[in-house]
C-alpha cells in the first residue's frame, strides 16, 4: 500500500502540476506513469500534445511518466479525463494483470445504475461458475 505521509516528506515542490519523487520512489508513482505512457501512445498522442491538453510543459509530463514527478491531485484529474482512464487504473502495477482486471470491471461497473451493476455482477458470477466447472 502507498503510505503518502512518509513518500511526501522531504519532496519540494516543483510547481502546482507535480511534485517532484523523492529518489527512493515507489511502486505506486512508477505505476501511474507506466499506465499513463501506455494508455497515451495506444490513444496516438505524443507527450507534447497531450501536455498541451494538460497545460502543463511537455518536460513536466515526460518526468511524470518516468516516474520522476507525481502528478498534483488537480493534474491527475485532468489526466484521467483526456485518457479516459480512471485514477484507479492509474495507480495499478502494469504488471499485475489481474489487478488491472479488477480495476477496469469496477471503473465499467461505476458507470452503471444499481439495477444494471447488479445484473452485470449477476452475470459475470454466471460465466466464472461455468468456466471453473468447464
Amino acid at each position: 500500500m502507498f503510505n503518502w505521509d512518509a513518500n511526501w516528506k522531504g519532496m519540494e515542490m516543483k510547481n502546482v502540476n507535480s511534485v517532484e519523487v523523492a529518489k527512493d520512489n515507489s511502486k505506486a508513482v512508477d505505476a501511474i506513469g507506466k499506465n499513463i505512457s501506455k494508455k497515451r501512445k495506444q490513444l496516438g498522442l505524443t507527450q507534447a500534445q497531450l501536455a498541451e491538453k494538460l497545460g502543463v510543459e511537455t518536460e513536466t509530463l515526460s518526468r511524470i511518466e518516468r516516474g520522476k514527478n507525481i502528478p498534483s491531485l488537480s493534474t491527475l484529474e485532468k489526466i484521467s479525463t483526456h485518457l479516459s482512464i480512471s485514477v484507479a487504473e492509474m495507480l495499478v502495477d502494469p504488471l499485475k494483470n489481474n489487478e488491472n482486471d479488477i480495476f477496469v470491471i469496477a471503473g465499467l461497473l461505476s458507470e452503471l445504475s444499481s439495477e444494471d451493476r447488479s445484473f452485470v455482477v449477476a452475470l459475470i458470477k454466471k460465466i466464472c461458475n461455468y468456466q471453473k466447472i468447464r
